[in-house]
């Protein structure tokens, strides 16, 4: 008899900054993986992406912008707040989550392993992550995609946020990479208020209006909280 354990790995792959500039300064490399804390909750991003506000932040200029945000370089070298991926509870991981998929779910395209690292194909890339987009911009999406690690489907976390937080979900109603039944089933289990819209797993990208709209609401309610 043996026993096996999942252990939380101490680093994970992102797109940093961390010198001023136009999008040329972007790199891929491994920082060291977020703890997650008590009032935190763990979401493994499938993709994010960066508004033009954020885009604009990262040419540092006019100067005096950087006092808010590092002279010399980014204080925060790790971007992306408009994100799609799986929310995660205590204890649980990717891997335990997708492991007992609806039945009729689609199952996205991912290719086998290699060198350790995961990737969507990409003849199948805009049919299961990108159908409503453009098919230009979905050709980039999959040209450009990042792999994602192995070790990224076993890490687990401790407490999640959404157990004594209030949190909001957006339900992309087409999305063939999380299915619809599992998000709403996340999200219930959330507690969350559920806005749903029609859009696949890139929702943030063909309804920025949806994304922006379900940010407004949650952001209008802590203000409420707070008063």
């Amino acid at each position: 008899m043996t026993n096996s354990t999942t252990t939380t790995p101490t680093t994970m792959r992102a797109v940093i900054q961390d010198r001023y500039g136009s999008s040329e300064v972007l790199r891929l490399a491994r920082v060291a993986r977020p703890v997650i804390a008590d009032n935190e909750v763990l979401v493994q991003v499938h993709a994010a992406g960066l508004d033009r506000g954020t885009e604009h932040l990262m040419t540092g200029k006019p100067y005096i912008m950087r006092l808010g945000f590092g002279l010399r370089r980014p204080r925060n070298p790790v971007s992306g707040r408009d994100v799609a991926g799986t929310l995660v509870s205590a204890g649980e991981s990717v891997n335990t989550l997708i492991a007992d998929p609806p039945p009729g779910a689609p199952v996205p395209p991912i290719l086998p392993p290699k060198e350790g690292f995961l990737a969507l194909d990409k003849d199948k890339f805009a049919a299961s992550f990108a159908a409503d987009v453009d098919p230009d911009s979905a050709a980039f999406m999959a040209d450009s995609q990042v792999p994602w690690g192995l070790d990224a489907l076993g890490g687990s976390i401790t407490v999640p946020a959404w157990k004594t937080k209030p949190s909001w979900y957006l339900v992309a109603t087409d999305d063939r990479m999380i299915p619809p039944p599992a998000q709403r089933a996340m999200a219930a289990r959330a507690g969350a208020t559920v806005i749903e819209t029609p859009g696949s797993h890139s929702v943030y990208v063909s309804q920025p209006g949806a994304v922006a709209g379900l940010i407004q609401k949650a952001a209008e309610s802590v203000a409420a909280l707070t008063r």
